[in-house]
């Protein structure tokens, strides 16, 4: 199951912020990769044939559910001319989908 089908499921319900973050982790580096990939008009593959990296590793980064070395935001961020940035914020409530950070 995708982490947009667990947030359409589970949004509005108790409980739903704790699940989502269980499920889906590394959700706001999967959402700029996806955005940052989109912006560049690039499928899954193309990005990661100027990445120098099979198309699964993007898949995975994109799925929110494993984490990204630093290294690899890097080397998409140089493949595509762009830079990418860290940030920290305070945690909100009500829960929210989580914001595009970086890329």
């Amino acid at each position: 199951m995708r982490w947009r089908d667990v947030a359409t499921e589970l949004e509005g319900r108790p409980g739903y912020r704790a699940a989502f973050e269980q499920q889906f982790p590394y959700a706001n580096v999967a959402l700029a990769v996806v955005a940052l990939r989109e912006r560049h008009g690039l499928t899954q593959r193309a990005l990661a044939e100027l990445v120098g990296t099979p198309q699964p590793v993007v898949a995975r980064l994109e799925s929110g559910r494993h984490p990204v070395e630093i290294r690899m935001l890097a080397r998409i961020a140089d493949a595509v001319g762009e830079t990418w940035t860290v940030q920290f914020g305070r945690r909100s409530e009500p829960a929210q989908e989580p914001q595009v950070v970086g890329a």
